[in-house]
């Protein structure tokens, strides 16, 4: 425990409400945030296909798009885990597989011209007639636009339709696909990030040089209850809800710029010609983020995974204090969750709003902000459990991941600076939602059920924060610990609900937990905070 105390510092709200609060503006809007290896993977040229042309006055492409890699191969991904979880990738045989080629050029504005190379199976009961993917970066919180070039299937270019405002990309099947059986795709590309995300609250744009392109690939969407969940954009909150999948990619970018990207690192070249490309491939995730600046990186180990902190020069003296807060936080949710199993985990200077997380990276927009850094890098740090590495519905059930990251700050503070601070922490959250207009709102409800962000924020955020720690009381520490590690045993890599989450903590604590929930997750109503 550090002999430090957060008394003199102020109350660390949520992280992505104290923004909207300080600037007055909890109303609708459009953008809320919120050891190289010699061996990689082959990304040739597939000789049979031919590309169509890009959009004018974008330049050629510079490689053909169905990437010539083996498929097969699972070997490659391996490297991005931690050795002792090396071998979770082999459970994921049916996981769907991207291959990507980016070429990124800044400049105002800055673009990014792609290809992927996609193998989705079927592992649903009943044959599917269409694929369809999510265009994220075609949606509100993005400070760009992609436009797609040609598309094949099984090795034939095809006429798919966009769909939601160009948000999705639409894909109709020759032949329906049956249960178990893989569809082989490629898609063309080419995005641009032409907005200044510094006072924006987006996730996708540009800040001080930097260029962030958050949930840059077209991903296959996820599947709900028999239906392809796409085109369903919340108005605030996190847009993206995907599947875990396996990763490769080959970016290329300006020698002078740094290269921060979900994954490991397994090979480098350059042209010649100032441009570097590096090779990287992740392990099981969800969904990758590409930044590109003027970043320093400064490195440490925790556990087996190198924390990497990519700091713009103006801000490289909180290197120190950055890579302290990131080896606290996640030495804490190792110690208390379950040991993260990647083999790396990135921190990346863009400033702007608080934080936002991303599979294996998250963006820090505080830096320069003592007070209330630390606790960014803690909720966010503790996304790479809660959405990362247990995933949920973030638009039908956000409270299962931004809550569970609003309540780890709590636990944070607790192990880091002791139960003083801790209870500090608690004692702000819930502050906020009990001085609130609808404090009986339940924590459970979906992003547009809430009639505003303000109220989004402050009950899915602070009161679940509380909820959980009265789940805690209620349990006892030994079962609520005890239900803590049994999460992420059961749920790595998979989709955590509510009803998932009740049963477990109902089997951890052997008790009945129903009246409990329904007052506080999915019914609400007035809550006594006198009575235990």
């Amino acid at each position: 425990m550090r002999d430090r105390s957060i008394a003199r510092q102020p109350f660390p709200i949520p992280v992505k409400l104290r923004l909207v609060l300080a600037v007055g503006a909890l109303v609708a809007c459009n953008f809320i945030f919120p050891p190289p290896s010699t061996s990689t993977p082959d990304f040739g040229a597939t000789p049979a296909a031919t590309p169509s042309l890009w959009p004018t006055p974008l330049p050629a492409p510079s490689a053909q798009a169905t990437l010539a890699v083996d498929i097969d191969d699972l070997s490659s991904f391996r490297q991005a885990m931690r050795p002792e979880d090396a071998a979770d990738v082999l459970a994921f045989a049916d996981a769907t597989r991207y291959y990507v080629d980016a070429t990124f050029t800044p400049g105002l504005p800055a673009q990014l011209a792609g290809r992927q190379r996609v193998l989705y199976t079927n592992t649903e009961q009943q044959p599917l007639a269409d694929i369809m993917f999510n265009l994220y970066v075609n949606t509100a919180q993005f400070l760009g636009r992609i436009t797609l070039g040609q598309v094949w299937v099984g090795g034939r270019v095809v006429e798919p339709e966009l769909l939601h405002d160009d948000t999705v990309l639409h894909i109709p099947l020759a032949a329906p696909l049956a249960p178990g059986q893989s569809v082989d795709m490629s898609l063309e590309w080419v995005e641009t990030v032409d907005g200044d995300m510094e006072y924006s609250f987006a996730r996708y744009g540009e800040s001080r040089g930097v260029y962030s392109m958050a949930s840059f690939v077209p991903l296959v969407a996820h599947r709900e209850e028999g239906r392809w969940e796409a085109g369903v954009q919340p108005f605030t909150g996190d847009p993206v809800t995907s599947d875990t999948a396996l990763f490769a990619l080959r970016i290329t970018a300006p020698e002078r710029l740094a290269i921060a990207v979900t994954g490991s690192e397994i090979g480098e070249s350059r042209a010649g010609d100032g441009t570097r490309t590096v090779s990287v491939v992740t392990g099981p995730v969800r969904d990758v983020s590409l930044i590109v600046g003027p970043l320093e990186l400064s490195q440490s180990t925790v556990d087996g995974t190198t924390i990497n902190v990519w700091l713009l020069d103006e801000h490289s003296a909180k290197s120190s204090d950055m890579l302290r807060e990131a080896e606290d936080s996640l030495g804490t949710f190792n110690a208390i969750l379950g040991e993260y199993p990647y083999k790396e985990m990135d921190y990346v200077d863009v400033p702007g709003f608080g934080g936002i997380e991303f599979p294996g990276l998250v963006i820090i927009g505080t830096v320069e902000d003592d007070g209330f850094r630390e606790v960014v890098i803690a909720h966010e740090t503790a996304h790479g459990w809660f959405y990362g590495l247990i995933g949920d519905d973030q638009l039908e059930q956000p409270w299962l991941d931004e809550g569970m990251a609003s309540y780890l700050e709590v636990v944070y503070y607790t192990e880091v600076y002791g139960p003083e601070a801790g209870q500090q922490v608690l004692d702000g959250h819930t502050n906020t939602w009990t001085q609130s207009p609808h404090p009986e709102l339940p924590v459970g409800l979906d992003v547009n059920s809430y009639e505003s962000e303000g109220a989004y924020f402050t009950i899915v955020y602070s009161k679940t924060a509380t909820f959980l720690d009265r789940l805690r009381q209620t349990m006892g520490d030994p079962a609520f610990r005890d239900f803590l590690r049994a999460l992420y045993d059961r749920y790595q890599y998979g989709f955590l609900t509510t009803a998932g989450f009740q049963a477990l903590a109902e089997e951890e604590c052997a008790c009945e937990l129903g009246e409990m929930f329904s007052l506080w997750v999915t019914d609400g109503g007035p809550i006594d905070l006198s009575q235990p």
